[in-house]
């Protein structure tokens, strides 16, 4: 699975233990016995445990991805997921955070050199669109400051070169200044490996769990907020679709309904016949 960042792989590692204790526990010992129905079952032992849909298609899709590896090298006939298709679902609309509360929490976090990290991390996080993974396989190389853009390896393996804005630019370079152990990694451990993704969803929750109605929040919202801004600001979709690594635009077409849905509520804050 070269190409994949270390959270994908564990992720679909995890999956597939996961399936094969299902098969220890139906008491199924060959591969030849493992066909459609077996998948069926074991999606609906999934059902159980109250996984999200997304989740439960991310491991589908883990099953197909490890059955076609054992087709690929003639260990099985035929791939028991192929006619299986992944959980249909409404979708929500992404979750987003106000601009100016973004940005008194970014000014804080730049006036304390104790929150470099954290600071860098959000300013990322929302200031280019990066995912999660993107932040842990980041490495200093992949870092132009003089032409101000990151390259970054995203979903598939493929990559994408991103504009750096000012804020993050001065972030990342007192990041590489400070990086005394010379680890090939942007942000990383004390040993100079990737920093781990939990690391990230603890910073943000930290830092940004009070401007949120709830006070719940996840690092994707600033993804959400970088591309919900910047369609609020004139930006096109196909730009936007770009920018955050997106394989097709219906994806991205979603941020319009989040725009719309934003126009509405402040219509009926401000206008006095709303």
């Amino acid at each position: 699975m070269s190409g994949y960042s270390h959270h994908t792989i564990s992720a679909y590692k995890k999956d597939i233990e996961i399936f094969l204790d299902f098969l220890k526990e139906s008491s199924i010992e060959k591969l030849e016995l493992i066909g459609e129905k077996t998948i069926r079952r074991f999606l609906l032992h999934l059902g159980t445990y109250n996984y999200s849909r997304t989740t439960i298609s991310r491991k589908l899709s883990s099953l197909r991805s490890f059955f076609d590896f054992l087709l690929q090298n003639d260990l099985i006939a035929i791939n028991p997921v192929s006619n299986i298709s992944n959980p249909k679902f409404s979708r929500k609309l992404p979750k987003f955070i106000e601009q100016k509360e973004l940005v008194n929490v970014l000014n804080y976090l730049k006036k304390d050199k104790e929150n470099l990290p954290a600071w860098a991390i959000i300013e990322l996080l929302y200031g280019c669109g990066l995912r999660v993974s993107e932040i842990c396989s980041l490495k200093v190389e992949d870092i132009d400051l003089e032409n101000s853009t990151i390259k970054i390896f995203g979903k598939g393996k493929k990559h994408r070169i991103i504009p750096v804005g000012t804020y993050a630019k001065e972030a990342i370079n007192l990041m590489v200044e400070k990086n005394k152990s010379n680890s090939k990694f942007l942000f990383h451990t004390e040993k100079g490996e990737p920093l781990y993704p939990k690391l990230i969803y603890r910073i943000v929750k930290n830092f940004l769990s009070d401007i949120t109605e709830d006070g719940k929040i996840y690092p994707h919202a600033l993804r959400h907020s970088f591309a919900t801004h910047m369609l609020n600001r004139g930006a096109d979709l196909k730009s936007i679709k770009e920018l955050l690594g997106h394989e097709n635009l219906s994806t991205t077409q979603i941020y319009t309904h989040v725009s719309v849905e934003h126009l509405k509520q402040t219509y009926k804050k401000s206008h006095p016949k709303s």
